[in-house]
C-alpha cells in the first residue's frame, strides 16, 4: 500500500503512477506539511522545526485528497482501492471517506488514550447507515463524487 502525502500538485497522477507500479492499494492521505510557533519562548514548537498536521484539522483535506484519487484511479482504469486517513473521530466521518470513493477508513489520532473508540465510530457508522436507509457500504461508496465537477 503506498501513502500519500497531500503535500503534491497533483496527487491523482501520484496515485496513478503507484497503480501502474504495482501498488496494491493507496492511502491517502499523510499528514499536512506545518509549522507550530511557540510564542513563549520565540521558537518552533517541534525539535527539527517542522512537522505535520493530523487529526480533525486535516480531515476536509483527506477528502478531497481521497476524492482525486479515486477519481483519477478510475479515470486511468485502475480499480486500485483507497484507503481514506485524516481526522475520523465519528462514524459520520468514516462515511464521508466513504462516500468520496474510498474502500475504507483508518483511524488514527481519535484512538489516543482511548483505542475502545474505534468500536465507537464503527456502531456510529451502523447507526449513520440506517438512518441512511443504506445495508451496506456499497450502497453509497462513491456517491458524493457524482456531484463533483
Amino acid at each position: 500500500m503506498a501513502k500519500l502525502t497531500p503535500n503534491v500538485a497533483d496527487i491523482g497522477a501520484v496515485a496513478v503512477a503507484c497503480a501502474e507500479v504495482g501498488a496494491a492499494a493507496i492511502s491517502a492521505i499523510n499528514t499536512v506539511a506545518a509549522l507550530e510557533i511557540d510564542a513563549t519562548h520565540e521558537r518552533p514548537l517541534l525539535g527539527n522545526g517542522f512537522g505535520g498536521l493530523s487529526g480533525a484539522a486535516v480531515r476536509t483535506i483527506g477528502q478531497r485528497r481521497v476524492a482525486d484519487c479515486v477519481r483519477a484511479l478510475r479515470t486511468a482504469g485502475h480499480a486500485t482501492p483507497v484507503v481514506g486517513i485524516g481526522g475520523i473521530a465519528t462514524g459520520e466521518d468514516a462515511a464521508k471517506y466513504l462516500l468520496c470513493g474510498a474502500e475504507a477508513v483508518q483511524v488514527g489520532s481519535a484512538l489516543a488514550g482511548d483505542p475502545m473508540r474505534l468500536g465507537t465510530i464503527a456502531d456510529e457508522l451502523v447507526a449513520w447507515m440506517d438512518r441512511q436507509g443504506r445495508a451496506a457500504l456499497s450502497d453509497f461508496r462513491g456517491r458524493a463524487l457524482e456531484w463533483l465537477p
